[in-house]
């Protein structure tokens, strides 16, 4: 469990959101229809190597824990 553990511990010092860009601009192609609206816009940035830490973590959880049958886990 050491394993898990290390890659829990090193993964809680960084965010799994590194960016968040939300805002509101006119919409040019309705004012050149002489039509007023705007479009909201939502964009983030997520870790980039977050997805393979959190594999590598449940790898070292799985390989501490043997006697439990993951395959059999995975298909129930």
């Amino acid at each position: 469990m050491s394993s898990y553990g290390e890659l829990r511990r090193a993964e809680l010092v960084q965010l799994g959101v590194t960016d968040v860009d939300v805002g509101t601009e006119p919409d040019y192609v309705a004012l050149a229809l002489d039509v007023y609206r705007e479009r909201s816009y939502k964009a983030a940035t997520f870790n980039v190597g977050g997805a393979q830490r959190a594999s590598a973590a449940c790898r070292a959880l799985m390989d501490a824990i043997p006697e439990i049958d993951w395959r059999a886990q995975k298909q129930g």
